[in-house]
């Protein structure tokens, strides 16, 4: 589709580049506009059960603003309904929707049929999100969402006493032992 690089190596990464990051203690907002827009959007494709040790990696090797995304539900088949447990594909979707670029979010989408349900469950935060000017506003709208779902009764964002949805817990990764995801975080099976 022409949407995206593979870079082989995580020292080719390109220097000042926005890293996704489900560790990251800031929120992707609008504010990071103009480097996504000049130094590109870094999507690392890993396994759930490796993702500690791969973003510590990626932040050790290379130069990279990390930004986590906030609260949003999988829609992959491997953990769909799960809180922030996004495949590479959802993550790069929600960071182009946030960013600005709705249209670039729906050709990424189309890679994958469950790519549009993405899209389609998480529209109203995306939007929220998307409005949102600083990551501290995308935190607010995002103690709103982690709120609602723990006031209907959901299991999500985290098991229960987890807390989640605070400042610098954006983009929680757990390692969960009934995980099926063994290789890849996709849900594809490559």
């Amino acid at each position: 589709m022409g949407l995206a690089t593979e870079i082989p190596r995580i020292k080719l990464l390109p220097r000042g580049a926005l890293l996704l990051d489900p560790f990251a203690q800031k929120a992707l907002s609008a504010e990071d506009v103009p480097v996504a827009q000049v130094r590109g959007i870094v999507v690392l494709d890993c396994s759930w059960r490796t993702a500690e040790e791969t973003f510590a990696a990626a932040r050790r090797v290379a130069a990279l603003e990390c930004r986590a995304l906030p609260f949003l539900l999988a829609a992959n088949p491997i953990n769909y309904g799960r809180a922030m447990r996004l495949s590479s594909l959802e993550a790069a979707e929600a960071a182009l929707f946030i960013l600005g670029e709705p249209g670039h979010a729906a050709r990424l989408a189309r890679a994958h049929d469950w790519g549009r349900t993405f899209l389609e469950l998480n529209r109203e935060p995306l939007e929220d999100y998307a409005s949102a000017r600083t990551s501290a506003e995308v935190v607010r709208v995002q103690s709103l969402y982690v709120a609602a779902v723990e006031r209907d009764g959901g299991s999500e964002p985290g098991e229960p006493g987890e807390e989640a949805g605070g400042p610098g817990d954006v983009g929680e990764c757990e390692d969960n032992e009934d995980d099926d995801d063994d290789d890849d975080d996709d849900g594809d099976g490559s």
